[in-house]
């Protein structure tokens, strides 16, 4: 399976390489220098993803699927389009672009996401905590995704007739729209010449002549000259200067899978987590502290292993699982311990809960960590059993089953 997104300022992009993590599928910007004539060609089912603009789609992703539009017969197509509202039929029009039967739509899904237009002032923009509720959103609904399709269950938003209409009412105006918006950018004397601007501008639309940026009456858009310029020097259609940027939502904590390139840097933070456990033993040589990177490699192919990362990209929780005979088995929970009391041992919790569903889910702890007792007690397992295990120390055994409310 094949992802290609288009993403003005981050939304797009996160919700395509999430999904192409929880289905282990490939994912590329359509921005990126690769054959992807060779690259469609080669696949079977190939999902698209992008924003919609007043229920339409952008003119670069437009362009960019008429040019491989002969790549696309009797495919597979997914899908997805990023949107703050909502945008009626914003998935299905992207069909509109090919003749009538030219492949088979599998699944198609609107997601709800920040909004990064920032120069009105009746569209503001959000706050963490909202954008932690928009990305906790997406997740799930991606998850469910990857469930119906791996069960062959077709669903296509925005396809019926209520959003169609409701569609070309949003789009009536978006075809003059983008004529008058080809040359809109304006650039304020505040300019300091970085060239930010040119180098991330996916139309090639900037340009840096005589001291002076220039635009080439070639815009698509989406915003990302405006929230990335350092000086607030660029606008759209009006004259005044932006108060904000949208910095996307990779400024946001989330919980993500991990991957394998990530594996020292888990390890480093498991270390420092069980430095408490070992002082509560008087052991520094328990095995999560004794634990080599080849050992971790070894259970990265085995397991399942979630990340928690901060507004810095930093990585300050993790949690590993796997299931078998329909029993999630969960270990090596960590949080770094300067974020430790916050809630993130929770929410890694509940990730690894949404992630595998209505399961029997099994952890241990040492019976002398009383906080991480605590925790798991707060949140639904109960205790089964005590057992003498490695280094003659004693294990709390705990287990919990998540039913869905149909079945109580």
């Amino acid at each position: 399976m094949l992802i290609l997104y288009f993403s003005g300022t981050g939304n797009t992009k996160y919700i395509a390489e999430l999904f192409c993590q929880y289905a282990n599928a490939k994912c590329h910007s359509i921005e990126e220098n690769i054959d992807f004539g060779q690259l469609t060609a080669a696949e079977e089912t190939i999902g698209f993803c992008y924003p919609v603009y007043g229920s339409r789609v952008p003119r670069i992703m437009r362009e960019f699927a008429v040019k491989y539009s002969e790549q696309l017969k009797n495919k597979k197509i997914i899908i997805f389009c990023t949107q703050w509202i909502f945008s009626g039929d914003g998935a299905r029009v992207f069909t509109d672009i090919f003749p009538k039967k030219h492949f088979e739509v599998i699944y198609a899904e609107h997601f709800l996401m920040p909004n990064n237009v920032n120069n009105l002032f009746f569209l503001p923009l959000e706050n963490e905590k909202k954008i932690e509720k928009y990305l906790e959103n997406a997740e799930r609904k991606i998850n469910l995704i990857c469930k119906n399709i791996n069960n062959g269950i077709i669903k296509k938003r925005g396809f019926n007739i209520f959003s169609v209409l409701l569609g070309l009412q949003q789009g009536v105006f978006i075809p003059l729209i983008e004529k008058k918006s080809l040359n809109i950018v304006k650039i304020s004397g505040d300019c300091d010449q970085c060239r930010l601007c040119v180098s991330n501008c996916p139309m090639n639309n900037l340009e840096l002549i005589n001291g002076k940026i220039i635009t080439k009456s070639n815009c698509t858009i989406c915003y990302r000259c405006i929230n990335k310029c350092p000086q607030k020097a660029i606008t759209l259609y009006f004259n005044k200067k932006v108060k904000k940027q949208y910095k996307g939502v990779g400024k946001s904590m989330r919980i993500i899978i991990a991957e394998k390139n990530d594996l020292p840097e888990i390890l480093n933070l498991q270390k420092l987590a069980f430095i408490s456990e070992a002082k509560l033993h008087n052991n520094f040589s328990i095995q999560p502290l004794k634990q080599t990177i080849e050992e971790l490699k070894k259970e990265y192919d085995k397991h399942l292993i979630l990340k928690l990362i901060n507004a810095n990209n930093e990585i300050i929780g993790s949690v590993r699982t796997y299931e078998e005979d329909n029993v999630v088995q969960i270990s090596k929970l960590i949080v770094h311990p300067s974020c430790q009391n916050k809630g993130y041992g929770t929410k890694l919790l509940k990730a690894v809960e949404k992630y595998y569903g209505n399961k029997k889910y099994k952890l241990f702890t040492s019976s002398k960590s009383e906080k991480n007792i605590f925790l798991y007690k707060k949140n639904g397992y109960t205790e089964i059993k005590k057992e003498i295990g490695p280094d003659d120390l004693e294990f709390v055994f705990l287990e919990k089953q998540v039913l869905s409310k149909m079945d109580g």
